[in-house]
């Protein structure tokens, strides 16, 4: 990308993103898949230095709440006690994810 405009400092263009999503609800039926729900949330902030020279900046947080997958047939998906904790145990996550790039292009 070229940007023509003289640079005092450079450019700082930043931008918000949203994105939940569910797969199969947080209690599906029994034999059906345990999808259970995530949300990604995030920022990004870029700063063109030159017009050949850019830093890139990322914050992006996700959740992802499920159950145990355990069901008929498959009791213990994760191997024997304690790597699967019982039946509709919450077994979900949140991350904090931080990114930070650099691009020179000629």
């Amino acid at each position: 990308m070229q940007i023509s405009h003289a640079y005092c400092g450079g450019e700082w263009p930043a931008a918000l993103l949203g994105l939940p999503a569910c797969f199969g609800g947080p209690l599906p039926a029994l034999g059906s898949v345990r999808g259970g729900e995530q949300s990604v949330f995030g920022a990004g902030l870029n700063w063109y230095l030159t017009s050949n020279l850019k830093q890139m900046f990322n914050y992006l947080h996700v959740d992802v709440d499920r159950l145990n997958s355990a069901g008929p047939g498959n009791l213990i998906p994760f191997g024997a006690a304690p790597a699967t904790p019982p039946l509709g145990v919450e077994i979900g996550q949140s991350r904090d994810i931080y990114a930070l790039r650099a691009q020179f292009s000629f």
